[in-house]
């Protein structure tokens, strides 16, 4: 009976330590994966050394991020500390921002060099490189315009250190480094040649790129960059700010005065006009590129359409307008202008000069204009031409072309007119102004007000050109 304890308790004896030895085992593993599933880069970057050769601090000591001491700088004096700054992982870094105060208060009126309101400094040694024991020396100058002395025993300087990221650009198999940017941060650059037409993120972690077309140029913005960042460009249609291959913009507004010299298309305004700038910020071309086939509809509330061409500059102007139109009693078109270019004139009672191209009747197209007339009533100014038109939904093609002084003259032709009348009217510029600096040829209304908002038209094309 002894001999059958002794046995069983070499057996539990035996099974006890086997059960330790894997328990421990377990632990030990347990540990080593946890210690694993925990390590972080560590971001660590610091100030490694500081001297100065001012007599107007002592007690100089440094930390990571401040240089602190005990300083009596005189009025529209400076104090300059040479700072080596060690950067000791695999995170690059930059000194991002530098403060000074006087305990935990920041002390204004005073400038600091370098000025890092809208750069930053890198934080890499002479071969480039950025990470693991890489240092960099900054000249740091604070100088004290604060209108009297700075004396205090609290006295800091406090470094920022915030990470930057490499923006790598891919375009015809060949990778090239745009720069970099802080964390956080907005990326900018500027195209200058080989422009894309738009610009994707292959690899990193950002914003939704923005590319905005200039003259001859293109602005790429990149907000909230958190990664290095690689980046495809796709060219498609060059777009070089001439006729043919005008800038695109997107915006949701028709603008000129703020635009270089150059060809832009508005794509997303209806119609998709095209312009052309000139050096002096003025349109000397307009077109409707994106019409279609059902056209631009115009209507009591999407009419008087200005396009910044000026009328009466000193130099002439040709428009070539299709339209479909109906000519009824019923239709609200009669008495509105289909094209016009009218201003009001100063230091003269309600008067205005311009011309109008116009619904007068069922039967009629008439074109008025005026050096100083009133806006008011049926007509404005003098008729100076006219057509003859039938009663109905029609296609008018209307082209006119406008000579100034010295040999000023008006020609115009429509169609279809009234069977027998003539297409090409004999039209007098007599009355038509010489010079007027704010008359800009409007499509469906006058450009002062919806009065004379056309109701009902639909645009098949519509071109104006200075000569």
């Amino acid at each position: 009976m002894k001999k059958g304890v002794a046995t069983i308790s070499i057996i539990i004896t035996i099974f006890v330590i086997l059960l330790s030895i894997g328990f421990a085992a377990f632990v030990d593993t347990l540990s080593i994966s946890n210690v694993v599933a925990n390590v972080r880069p560590e971001v660590n970057t610091r100030i490694s050394a500081v001297t100065t050769n001012s007599g107007s601090i002592s007690n100089l000591d440094y930390n990571m991020t401040e240089i602190m001491g005990i300083v009596n700088i005189p009025n529209n004096d400076s104090i300059t500390f040479n700072t080596t700054i060690t950067t000791y992982n695999n995170v690059p870094m930059a000194l991002s921002n530098i403060k000074v105060y006087n305990g935990n208060n920041e002390i204004t009126g005073v400038s600091v060099t370098p000025n890092l309101t809208n750069t930053y400094i890198e934080i890499c040694n002479n071969n480039n490189v950025c990470t693991l024991n890489s240092s960099k020396d900054v000249l740091i100058t604070i100088t004290n315009n604060t209108g009297s002395a700075l004396a205090t025993n609290n006295f800091k300087v406090v470094l920022t250190f915030t990470p930057f990221y490499i923006v790598n650009y891919t375009y015809n198999n060949a990778t090239t480094n745009l720069g970099t940017v802080l964390e956080n941060g907005t990326f900018t650059y500027e195209y200058t040649s080989n422009i894309p037409t738009s610009v994707t993120v292959t690899s990193g972690t950002c914003g939704v790129p923005q590319l905005t077309p200039g003259n001859n140029t293109a602005t790429l913005q990149i907000a909230n960059v958190m990664s290095d960042l690689v980046l495809t460009g796709t060219m498609g249609q060059v777009q070089d700010g001439t006729w043919d291959h005008p800038y695109e913009l997107d915006d949701n507004t028709y603008h000129y005065e703020d635009l270089a010299a150059a060809s832009y298309i508005f794509t997303s305004l209806p119609g998709q006009p095209e312009i052309t700038v000139d050096a002096n910020h003025k349109v000397t071309k307009y077109e409707y590129k994106g019409l279609g086939t059902t056209g631009l509809a115009l209507n009591s509330t999407n009419s008087n359409i200005d396009t910044g061409v000026l009328a009466f500059d000193g130099s002439g102007f040709t428009i070539h307008l299709e339209m479909d139109m109906e000519v009824s009693n019923t239709s609200g078109n009669t008495g509105k202008y289909i094209v016009s270019a009218i201003q009001k004139l100063t230091n003269q009672n309600n008067k205005y000069g311009g011309f109008v191209f116009w619904d007068y009747s069922t039967s009629y197209f008439n074109i008025n204009a005026t050096e100083s007339g009133n806006i008011s009533g049926a007509s404005f100014g003098q008729r100076a031409g006219y057509w003859r038109i039938d009663t109905g939904t029609h296609s008018f093609t209307w082209d006119f072309t406008y000579t100034p002084s010295p040999n000023k003259t008006a020609t115009g032709k429509l169609t279809p007119v009234t069977s027998g009348n003539s297409e090409t009217p004999s039209i007098s510029a007599t009355n038509f102004p010489d010079s007027l600096t704010e008359a800009t040829i409007t499509l469906g209304g006058n450009g002062l007000d919806t009065s004379k908002n056309i109701q009902n038209m639909t645009v098949k094309s519509f071109i104006i050109t200075k000569n």
